[in-house]
């Protein structure tokens, strides 16, 4: 019997890092957000921008997020705050 992969809601949060958006395609429902604290870029899907009323974010924009470290590399789990004001 195989084991399944576990709910990503599952993985260990890691402390909260603030980061640069890459990139986000809003139609595609998801993008990148790049820290220094942090090796790779953390996935951003459009669910966590829901509490802030957002479906998107700006490019060059910054974000402070909790992410988690699911099987398929970092994910941020939950957004604490968004700063447009950088943005490109």
């Amino acid at each position: 019997m195989a084991v399944s992969e576990p709910p990503i809601d599952d993985a260990p949060e890691m402390d909260a890092v603030v980061g640069r958006v890459k990139w986000f395609d809003a139609t595609r429902g998801f993008g990148f957000v790049v820290s220094d604290a942090l090796d790779g870029d953390i996935l951003v899907h459009f669910s966590v921008l829901r509490e802030h009323g957002r479906r998107s974010l700006p490019e060059g924009g910054l974000i402070e997020c909790v992410p988690m470290r699911p099987d398929r590399g970092l994910q941020a789990k939950k957004i604490i705050s968004i700063d447009v004001g950088p943005a490109v």
